[in-house]
């Protein structure tokens, strides 16, 4: 990836430096299925508005191995 951000208390985040065209940005969290959510990055540009949601997991993992689905 380019780079990690987290998350103020309202769940709002800013990256910085992505490259220019199109990203995937990837938000997860404990107990929660990865979200995803593509972003177009113009130069000179700042991309608002954007929202990833995330689903509680159906499945358990602990070091990489699924433990219950």
């Amino acid at each position: 990836g380019y780079g990690e951000a987290t998350t103020d208390a309202e769940g709002n985040f800013r990256l910085a430096n992505l490259p220019i065209g199109l990203n995937v940005l990837e938000a997860s969290a404990t107990g929660y299925a990865t979200g995803r959510e593509v972003a177009d990055v113009a130069d000179g540009e700042e991309t608002e508005g954007r929202t990833i949601f995330l689903e509680k997991s159906k499945a358990v993992s602990f070091n990489d191995r699924q433990l219950k689905e």
